[in-house]
């Protein structure tokens, strides 16, 4: 009888071993997104500490474990024959993660009461309970003279899995903009370059009402957006647009926050500007502002001065002033420039949050003057006695005009998306250095320099096509290229005496680049055997070609130094082939061409656990 007993125990042991065992496989074969959000259902009992009877007209409060208010309405229900005999219960359907949470009993005349409770992650559909809530009667009040009482409101509380920030619950000082108030939120943190992280994470996005504006440059919005006009911030998870064109469900998602505007501005605009005046001339004039509407939004800056202030209101930190062109302070560059951005968002938007249509447009233009003078002067002791002396003297005068359109566009029912960027720069610069050089005895070395650049640049910078073929799921297109054009001229005048020896050069260069790229990819994503695999077949041409022919046109009659040659004349075709100098020109002609086939191969299993940890 005894051996039986014995037997019996330690078969009933290796059947709990071996379905702890099968459990176990079973954990690790699924999916790791099981562990979200799941609705629950809670319920349990409240009443009176001493009289142990229900309570009516009490408030339910469920929050995390670092009282984080989770959104939630519970169901009360008090029944009984009389008062002394009520049963109060509770029910509460809601959205939870498994862990440790707090649920809050309070009533007027009553302490409050808290009790914690686990949500298992094998809990299921069945109803979890809760241990029962018991009020103490709160101590006797007497009623005093009157006073003024403020409700404060909570900042910070859980929506489902979104965390929201209540604007409205905190107290800035007026001229606060957006920046101003992240920088108060609880577990915010932003760093000088302007980076967010909420609880350690980056927010990868910025978007205010939903929309990504101004190519998703979150500066604009953060140095621009009054205070007042915030309702509240709502930080949570999606999936980035790349995702969602290509419907990769396990690809890692992103973290954003979003700015929610009062009702009173979901529509309208907003201007910032800066007027500065100072002695010697000095000026600045900046403008800023965008317009919502319901689908659209229009961006516009303008930014006028002569102190040196190469900001870009569109791009960068509006009052950002230490980005300088030479940092010349005695003459500082004149600057005007202006951009415009559109932005079309269609109302229809896919499950991850991401409109069907979506347009970015940005148009800039830029020009700055800048003179540059300097002057040297170095006095040299040499071991022979005699004292080497030198001073030189520069002066430059740039300028500089800068365009460019770049355009974005994606539409979701085809999984197409597109972008380009077209780049047109034309520079001029003029200038004239002088040294010389002597000892205690005489004048050893003297140098004068004079030289005249113009210079054009343009092209596509880059253009992009994404097409994720939906009637092949897995397929996907990709067209990049690249092609600019160089072109630049240039005259120097260079005198050089050496004691007894002149030497006299006179100088005209021609020269262009041309570099171009294109590349198209095509990618099959596909599951054999369990496994995630990636099959990529790419090509890819690319060029440069470059011309730099030099000629010395002090090599003619009567373009010698004491003839007094402008510096950009240049003489008849016929002379000016007389003068190149085939040696030191430079001709390149380079192609290159590149093809490969990539087989990636990486189980489920490990790519559902990454795409979790990121």
């Amino acid at each position: 009888m005894i051996r039986n007993t014995v037997v019996n125990t330690m078969n009933t042991h290796f059947s709990y071993f071996r379905l702890c065992f099968i459990a176990w496989l079973l954990l690790l074969s699924a999916h790791p997104l099981l562990a979200q959000q799941q609705e629950r259902n809670l319920t349990g009992y409240i009443e009176d500490a001493y009289m142990k009877v229900g309570l009516r007209n009490c408030e339910l409060t469920l929050m995390t474990m670092d009282s984080i208010v989770i959104e939630c309405t519970p169901k009360m229900q008090v029944y009984g024959p009389s008062e002394k005999q009520l049963t109060t219960t509770y029910t509460i359907q809601v959205k939870l993660r498994p862990g440790q949470y707090l649920v809050r009993a309070s009533k007027a005349g009553y302490e409050d009461c808290w009790t914690s409770f686990f949500v298992p992650e094998d809990l299921g559909d069945a109803t979890l309970g809760i241990p029962t809530l018991q009020l103490k009667r709160g101590a006797k009040m007497r009623d005093l003279g009157e006073a003024v009482v403020r409700a404060t409101r909570i900042k910070v509380k859980m929506r489902g899995d979104t965390l929201v920030y209540d604007a409205t619950a905190f107290d800035m000082p007026d001229g606060s903009m957006l920046t101003h108030l992240i920088e108060q939120l609880p577990g915010a943190e932003m760093n000088k370059n302007g980076e967010i992280f909420i609880r350690g994470r980056k927010i990868d996005e910025l978007t205010l009402g939903a929309r990504s504006l101004f190519g998703g440059k979150k500066e604009v919005l953060l140095d621009n957006l009054p205070y007042y006009t915030i309702k509240e911030l709502k930080v949570f998870e999606r999936m980035s647009l790349q995702a969602a064109l290509a419907d990769d469900s396990i690809a890692p998602k992103q973290y954003v926050m979003d700015v929610c505007l009062k009702d009173e501005f979901t529509t309208g605009y907003v201007v910032n500007s800066d007027f500065a005046g100072g002695t010697h001339e000095r000026y600045l004039t900046k403008l800023f502002g965008f317009m919502l509407s319901e689908t659209m939004t229009w961006g516009a800056y303008a930014n006028v001065n002569n102190i040196n202030d190469n900001t870009n209101g569109m791009s960068e930190q509006w009052v950002k002033n230490n980005k300088f062109i030479w940092q010349n302070a005695d003459i500082p560059a004149k600057r005007q420039a202006a951009g415009i951005s559109f932005n079309y968002q269609s109302k229809k938007r896919d499950e991850s949050g991401h409109p069907l249509v979506g347009n970015d447009t940005e148009f800039i233009f830029d020009r700055y003057d800048e003179v540059n003078d300097a002057t040297a002067y170095h006095e040299v002791f040499l071991p022979s006695l005699l004292t080497n002396y030198s001073r030189s003297r520069s002066h430059d005068n740039l300028k500089n005009y800068f365009l460019y359109l770049k355009e974005k566009f994606h539409y979701l029912p085809w999984s197409l998306e597109t972008s380009f960027q077209l780049n047109y720069e034309d520079s001029q610069a003029h200038g004239l250095f002088t040294s010389k050089q002597w000892d205690d005895a005489k004048e050893t070395l003297s140098q004068q320099d004079a030289y005249l650049l113009q210079g054009k640049k343009y092209g596509l910078q880059h253009a992009h096509i994404g097409w994720y073929i939906k009637q092949v799921k897995g397929l996907s297109f990709k067209f990049d290229s690249h092609a600019m054009h160089h072109e630049e001229v240039s005259f120097s005048q260079r005198s050089t005496q050496r004691e007894a020896t002149r030497d006299y050069r006179h100088e005209y260069e021609k020269s262009y680049t041309t570099d171009y790229r294109i590349e198209p990819t095509v990618t099959y994503q596909f599951f054999p055997f369990k496994q995630y695999a990636t099959l990529t077949g790419h090509y890819k041409l690319s060029g440069y070609k470059s011309n730099e022919r030099l000629y010395v046109l002090s090599e003619l009659d009567g373009w010698k130094q004491e003839d007094s040659v402008k510096l950009n004349l240049l003489p008849s075709n016929h002379e000016l082939l007389r003068t190149f100098d085939d040696r030191n020109s430079l001709f390149s002609n380079r192609r290159e061409q590149e093809a490969g086939l990539n087989l990636n191969m990486q189980s489920v299993l490990a790519r559902n656990v990454i795409a979790t940890l990121l």
